[in-house]
């Protein structure tokens, strides 16, 4: 499952919501996805790859998360106007090779 993901996510940013869809056959829920990003950053470290991350954001206050797992609510003015989070990684990125 983490090598589908890397894939998917190499190729261009998907949100949280649009991965989960992606992976709905596979039987996939928010807190694996959010497991299995955990452990994709880690092995990106590691081969040299760039894990991009751009976390959830309220559009209305600008304030923004700071883990993977999106919010369904601003922590600090309430909104419920939230950016999702994104991701992306860049392999060809430092000097590691596969």
């Amino acid at each position: 499952m983490i090598k589908r993901i890397i894939d998917l996510i190499s190729y261009k940013f998907y949100s949280f919501s649009e991965l989960l869809l992606e992976l709905k056959e596979f039987g996939i829920k928010r807190k694996d996805l959010i497991n299995y990003l955990e452990k994709i950053e880690k092995i990106c470290k590691i081969k040299g790859y760039k894990f991009i991350f751009i976390p959830s954001a309220c559009k209305k206050c600008g304030f923004i998360a700071k883990d993977f797992k999106p919010i369904s609510k601003c922590p600090k003015c309430k909104s419920e106007y939230l950016e999702e989070p994104k991701f992306f990684i860049e392999i060809n990125y430092g000097n590691k090779k596969d």
